[in-house]
């Protein structure tokens, strides 16, 4: 309960009050990886990247989840370290061959370094994907630099999401 108010929180755009409802989750269980996943988003929201990356890092040391290394790729990339984020995808694309890696974890990155056509290709892929993320297009804050482009709009059309 208390992370999914903290979930509702980070994507209303009240980063504080995520951050302080993330921490009281933490003080129920400190190993529990959405915990720091929603921290970390939460904390780049606010440009504070060392310590989004820091909980990011967290998250994935407590589990292997691929959307976790999406997330950390997109802030690596909206904290300036491409090289980084690149590093993420190449590790995304390696996983892939072993189980199934999210198109939209690796939509995200491209839409952290700004790459619009290829964020675009891989948003359709996890639509295409069926992916519950799409659910996610309207309220996710690591999109927004893609909001408005007419891409997003249709994107939004086909999954049907009104605008």
């Amino acid at each position: 309960m208390n992370l999914d108010l903290a979930g509702i929180l980070l994507f209303a755009g009240k980063y504080d009050q995520a951050i302080e409802q993330t921490r009281k989750a933490l003080e129920i269980d400190s190993n529990f990886w959405w915990s720091y996943q929603i921290l970390g988003l939460a904390y780049e929201q606010k440009k504070l990247y060392p310590e989004a990356i820091a909980a990011l890092e967290k998250a994935r040391s407590l589990d292997n989840n691929p959307s976790i290394l999406g997330y950390l790729g997109y802030v690596y990339a909206a904290a300036g370290k491409k090289s980084k984020a690149l590093r993420v995808l190449a590790e995304l694309n390696g996983l892939s061959k072993q189980r199934h890696v999210p198109p939209y974890s690796i939509a995200i990155i491209y839409a952290g370094l700004n790459d619009k056509d290829l964020a675009f290709e891989w948003l359709n892929k996890a639509y295409d994907d069926r992916s519950f993320f799409i659910a996610l297009l309207k309220v996710e804050t690591v999109l927004d630099n893609l909001r408005l482009d007419p891409r997003f709009k249709e994107l939004l059309k086909r999954a049907n999401l009104p605008e």
